[in-house]
């Protein structure tokens, strides 16, 4: 499952909540909520989103790039373009992504996909050339004794079950290290 990243504005949450449009359908506000879940109608099937309340992201559950551009639309319609694409601030995620233990990162180097620990720590030194590109970083992070990982993209997230405890976790760790 891929969660895409959107960035918000402050006023966004109002907005979703006050919607009146049938497309969406808000699954569990109510004022002890720390977020919204809800769902964007695609006629035959609805993609999930989740939004936090103070937060400057929302993230969008899709299986397809027809199901993230047909979802974009209708929220950014709604929200009166208080929602744009996510695009990373380099130095918080070059921080996320060298933090992480175990990381595993790959790169697009000449038209081909590469790693090795040699280029993950270029990379986490700040010495590796122009010429690779950031494609893919297994992040991992501990809470007590508990151990997640994601694979991180950029503008997605990829996450490997629909645990609930599992996605609230890589949502706050996601929202700490890359929030503003």
């Amino acid at each position: 499952m891929i969660l895409y990243i959107y960035k918000t504005k402050d006023s966004f949450s109002e907005k979703l909540l006050k919607n009146k449009a049938s497309t969406i359908i808000i699954q569990n506000h109510d004022n002890g909520s720390d977020e919204i879940k809800g769902i964007v109608d695609l006629n035959d099937y609805g993609v999930e989103f989740i939004y936090k309340f103070g937060s400057n992201f929302l993230f969008l559950f899709v299986n397809s790039k027809y199901e993230k551009r047909k979802s974009f639309n209708i929220l950014y319609e709604i929200s009166n373009n208080e929602l744009t694409y996510f695009k990373p601030d380099p130095y918080k995620e070059h921080e996320m992504i060298c933090s992480s233990k175990d990381n595993i990162i790959k790169f697009i180097h000449d038209n081909k996909i590469v790693n090795s620990k040699k280029l993950t720590r270029l990379y986490c030194e700040m010495n590796l050339s122009d010429d690779y590109y950031l494609y893919e970083s297994k992040i991992t992070f501990e809470i007590g004794e508990n151990r997640y990982a994601f694979l991180y993209y950029g503008d997605a997230i990829k996450i490997k079950s629909k645990d609930e405890k599992y996605i609230k976790e890589v949502i706050s760790f996601f929202e700490k290290e890359m929030g503003e």
